[in-house]
């Protein structure tokens, strides 16, 4: 205990008072972690009836130009919903491809694409991918109709290509690159496991240019 500001009694007394607190902020820190886990689950569990058809959100700031953030969202322009095979029982495991074949097959597909721009950096900030973005201070606006031609994109030499692609955020011009530490530790992270993919599959990486044709 404290007397007078001095420390009185086995330091041990000290330390088992300092593990107790540590307990209580890791137990806090899991509480909250736990909170935020829940939140997303609830979004994430839902059974999506195609790619083309959900909502996509990019969850970390990027750049929108110097000196201004913003987060991005793509939104489904059509209502229409999918049948969704073999409910309610586990969907067979290339459902959702063949779903996009479908509808590629049928004709184009447009999506929407919304902006939010960064307009707190208390309540909005770059550095914390946990918080979610109140619209009430930044709505989404709409700014582009990103249209996807009626098309056939499963083709074995198609498919044979797709084994050649790597994905990695940081992919862009740099007035639009990503922002915050997730998206920093997901650069190294993306480039690593792509690495590792393309070596264990022998299958080398290839940039592609756009101007591939395929039968």
């Amino acid at each position: 205990m404290v007397e007078n500001g001095d420390v009185v009694g086995h330091p041990l007394d000290i330390r088992q008072l300092m593990r107790r607190k540590e307990d209580r902020a890791i137990r806090s820190a899991c509480e909250i972690n736990h909170g935020l886990y829940q939140r997303s689950a609830r979004h994430w569990i839902k059974t999506q009836s195609s790619p083309l058809e959900a909502p996509y959100f990019s969850c970390v700031p990027y750049l929108l130009g110097e000196g201004q953030a913003m987060q991005y969202s793509v939104w489904p322009k059509s209502r229409k919903r999918t049948r969704i095979p073999r409910l309610p029982f586990r969907p067979p495991d290339d459902y959702l491809r063949n779903a996009m074949v479908a509808s590629l097959a049928e004709g184009d597909v447009e999506l929407d694409i919304r902006l939010q721009r960064q307009t707190d950096p208390h309540l909005m900030p770059l550095e914390h991918a946990g918080v979610l973005w109140p619209e009430r201070l930044s709505p989404r606006v709409s700014v582009a109709t990103l249209r996807l031609p009626r098309q056939t994109f499963n083709s074995p030499a198609q498919m044979a290509f797709a084994r050649r692609l790597s994905y990695n955020p940081w992919h862009c011009i740099p007035e639009h690159r990503p922002l915050g530490n997730q998206s920093r530790a997901r650069r190294r992270m993306y480039f690593e496991l792509s690495k590792l993919r393309h070596t264990m599959n022998a299958v080398p990486h290839y940039e592609p240019t756009g101007d591939e044709v395929f039968e």
